[in-house]
């Protein structure tokens, strides 16, 4: 896994990809492959290099030369969006649409890519611990990831670290970890994270019914700082009985907004129409303490149900 992260040249990578397809693809002739599992995705404008768009566009063309291109049936890579877990997470937040549209808008103009699906083989605010992976900024993060992926036209997103496990404290900005359950001394769940508690929302709040086809919709935002970046982005599906179902995130420290939501159908505006039923998180639910490897939350609380 990793290859770019390896330094790895993407004819070899190719080269090998394409022997053990061969091998596999003898034994298990229904077996669907791909990846690579790319480290992250560098935009074509930060890494004159080897930017992820040329790494993939050299990769495929080595495939397609030795006629192997039909066996990679997805591509993957892994989506930790910072490395700087101790800087202040608004501007990051309000940073990160661009930053994965971009990067996707890269593979997509990579003619080899035209079918084949996307999917994050990991994703979640940083690789490496700290606060930011530890305080509601977590479940912002995850809601907006997974959010902005699917309307780019993602495939799937899977979420790293789902076993308990402890907070590293050997961060200099405070412990923390990439984790959704806490664990005490005998390996058992201790204490739920915000991260959990976004992706539960997400699976059983955003994403419903679970076992019907849900559309997705494109939704823009006028609330932007300004630099444009919005301050309060959405995300939204269509589901099968026609109700919609919105995940709004809103980036902005200490501040609350007033929303007007509109639904645009050949080019007329309607609104929203009751009942609705609103899934808040919030600090109210949520307060991070630190101490150590002994961190934990003070406040792990449900998100609020309102009527």
């Amino acid at each position: 896994e990793e290859p770019d992260g390896q330094n790895v040249n993407p004819e070899d990578y190719g080269a090998l990809y394409h022997q053990w397809i061969k091998t596999i693809k003898s034994k298990y002739p229904q077996m669907v492959l791909g990846g690579p599992s790319l480290q992250t995705l560098i935009l074509d404008h930060l890494d004159e290099m080897m930017p992820t768009k040329k790494w993939v566009q050299r990769f495929l063309n080595y495939l397609q030369a030795h006629q192997s291109l039909s066996s990679f049936k997805f591509f993957s890579f892994e989506w930790y969006p910072f490395d700087e877990v101790c800087d202040s997470s608004a501007p990051q937040l309000q940073e990160h649409p661009y930053m994965i549209t971009k990067g996707m808008h890269d593979l997509q103009e990579i003619s080899q890519m035209k079918n084949i699906p996307i999917y994050i083989s990991e994703y979640g605010y940083s690789a490496f611990g700290g606060i930011n992976d530890m305080e509601i900024q977590s479940a912002l993060m995850n809601a907006d990831i997974v959010g902005q992926f699917l309307t780019l036209g993602g495939g799937k997103a899977f979420l790293y670290g789902l076993e308990p496990s402890t907070p590293d404290a050997s961060t200099k900005c405070a412990a923390g970890n990439n984790m959704i359950l806490g664990m005490d001394d005998e390996g058992k769940a201790s204490f739920k994270t915000a991260t959990y508690y976004a992706a539960m929302m997400m699976m059983k709040n955003w994403c419903l019914p679970a076992d019907k086809t849900l559309k997705v919709f494109p939704v823009s935002s006028n609330i932007k700082n300004e630099s444009g970046e919005e301050l309060v982005s959405a995300y939204a599906l269509l589901c099968p009985d026609t109700t919609w179902s919105l995940m709004i995130v809103n980036k902005a420290p200490d501040k609350s907004f007033n929303v007007n939501i509109g639904i645009e159908k050949q080019n007329q505006i309607s609104s929203l129409h009751f009942p609705l039923t609103c899934y808040q998180y919030s600090n109210k639910q949520y307060k991070w303490f630190v101490d150590g490897e002994n961190s934990h939350p003070l406040k792990s609380l449900p998100p609020e149900e309102k009527i």
